[in-house]
């Protein structure tokens, strides 16, 4: 087992070259055929491949859409290599370290051939519609986070000054909605922001919301209404009750007790998500329990830290505390990242985002917020109010649930052009 950055080092490699004898650019889809895998091996999302081009990384995944009947996974779709030229490629494949026992992979035998297709244009995959749609308009340069994105129409009407939680033009920016580009784990990533209307996706008899496109290609999305109300945790006079699990073995190790919300999201992709498995990804979630630095509270986490500045991540940082930290799963919630590259802030409504957060009143997250020194048993969880972030919301208080899950990037769309009217749908 490793770490990514260790694959190049430790990983076996495997190179092979393609040859594109056509007088114009064609678009790859590499596949790994005639493989034979134990479900306790492929569904576990440790295995992993990454690939390169040239030694530039250009994908990573697991093998958990490993299809059974064909024997074939997909590895990634759409890599365009232009006319009369030859290209080298290198797979590596590989075990990621979970700091746990990982021995169902001891003397692992994995055999396969690797296939190349060719297709005289792009597939229809939802990473390269979005993308498509939206290239020549993607936004790289970074966003102020410490103010609510709006339009200068919506800014037009802002007042100058508010007592009640009201956005105003000092805590606003004017910024054009849309795609935007930042980095996280696995590369380069592409998230909305701002009043967007073309992120819609209906997926497993559900309307989402596309937040992003992960660094490793697979698409983020989020429920477009909640699913019902749970707790975070039964318990608010407990530091560890502010992970996601607690009681876990080592720092960073996810093998302890479940939260109440992990319990209720797991029971509700049993019975709503199940059959669309192999259309999932496990993927990053994080639930930062790292020591806060703001001293407005007694105990703050890192998370509490970015409602009161302009920072804002994707990259989840080591905890050392035996609850939180980064998780791989296959459903979670949105943490106070996704929600500020979203537009939000804390304590100034923006009623612009369309996003049904705003009917209402609080929204749990995966980002702990800690104790207030007025009350030191009376742990809270970062929440969405509507249209603002805010630090308060105990532990045992009911919220509304809006779940995320990230989708396989070699998922086919078959219609739709991300409205609300005509989302788009996977094949």
């Amino acid at each position: 087992p490793m770490n990514e950055d260790e694959v190049l080092k430790y990983a076996p490699k495997h190179e092979f070259s393609v040859r594109n004898n056509n007088n114009k650019e064609i678009y790859l889809r590499f596949k790994l055929t005639n493989l034979n895998i134990d479900k306790e091996i492929y569904s576990d999302s440790n295995l992993r491949y990454s690939l390169y081009h040239n030694d530039e990384k250009i994908g990573v995944g697991s093998f958990e859409a490993y299809d059974e009947k064909t024997k074939e996974l997909t590895l990634l779709t759409n890599i365009k290599q232009n006319a009369s030229s030859e290209e080298n490629y290198q797979l590596y494949i590989w075990i990621r370290d979970n700091g746990g026992n990982q021995n169902q992979f001891l003397n692992m035998d994995l055999d396969g051939k690797i296939k190349v297709e060719g297709y005289d244009k792009e597939l229809p995959t939802l990473a390269s519609l979005i993308l498509g749609k939206n290239n020549k308009n993607v936004i790289t340069n970074t966003p102020d986070f410490s103010k609510a994105s709006v339009t200068q129409e919506y800014y037009d009407t802002l007042p100058e000054t508010s007592t009640d939680y009201e956005l105003t033009k000092q805590r606003a920016v004017v910024e054009t909605e849309g795609l935007y580009k930042d980095t996280d784990s696995d590369g380069d990533t592409y998230y909305y922001r701002g009043y967007v209307e073309n992120n819609y996706i209906s997926f497993a008899g559900i309307l989402w919301r596309i937040l992003r496109i992960n660094g490793d290609g697979t698409i983020r999305i989020i429920t477009d209404d909640k699913i019902g109300e749970s707790k975070y945790n039964e318990d608010r006079t407990t530091e560890k009750y502010e992970g996601y699990t607690y009681d876990n073995s080592m720092p960073n190790i996810q093998d302890g007790k479940p939260s109440t919300i992990k319990k209720y999201l797991e029971e509700w992709y049993q019975k709503k998500l199940l059959k669309y498995d192999k259309c999932i990804s496990t993927s990053e979630f994080c639930c930062d329990t790292t020591n806060g630095k703001v001293t407005q509270w007694s105990k703050v986490y890192g998370g509490f830290d970015k409602l009161f500045n302009g920072d804002s991540t994707y990259i989840c940082p080591k905890t050392d505390k035996t609850y939180g930290g980064k998780y791989y799963l296959k459903i979670g919630l949105p943490n106070v990242d996704d929600i500020k590259h979203m537009g939000l802030i804390r304590f100034a409504k923006n009623n612009l985002l369309n996003y049904n957060f705003k009917n209402y009143t609080r929204i749990i997250t995966m980002s702990p917020s800690g104790y207030n020194r007025s009350n030191e048993t009376y742990y809270t969880t970062i929440s969405i109010m509507g249209t603002y972030l805010t630090e308060y919301g105990g532990l045992d208080y009911m919220g509304s649930v809006f779940p995320i899950i990230n989708l396989n990037q070699n998922n086919i769309v078959i219609k739709g052009n991300g409205t609300k009217e005509d989302p788009y749908i996977l094949k």
